[in-house]
């Protein structure tokens, strides 16, 4: 009887495991917060920062990019931590939640007058 039951629980862990191992646990997927600068005065450099936890320094227009990858339903904040020497920057639509299982953040906004 006890044999009889193992058989019949044992396909659902099978399929349990195979969609852990290829990523179909909400905690697998990761995404990079990332987006553009612009406005950034030559030879200046600003530094931004995610969730206070990461800070990397952008020194030229165009695009960035966190290195640290956010898993779904983690939240991002990006925010100024450094201005540029005379220069005041702002960030748009820098906070939400990593909630797709198929896009990098890219769409944060910097720009700097």
């Amino acid at each position: 009887m006890k044999f009889k039951n193992i058989l019949i629980g044992l396909p659902a862990t099978l399929l349990t495991l195979s969609l852990l191992g290829c990523g179909g646990g909400n905690g697998d997927f990761v995404a990079y917060v990332g987006g553009t600068v612009s406005g950034l005065g030559s030879g200046k450099s600003v530094a931004l920062e995610n969730n206070n936890d990461e800070t990397i320094l952008v020194t030229q227009n165009g695009t960035f990019r966190f290195d640290k990858r956010l898993v779904i339903g983690e939240r991002y904040d990006v925010r100024v931590k450094t201005l540029p020497a005379g220069q005041l920057c702002v960030v748009t639509q820098g906070t939400g939640n990593i909630n797709s299982r198929s896009e990098d953040i890219t769409n944060v906004l910097v720009t700097c007058q």
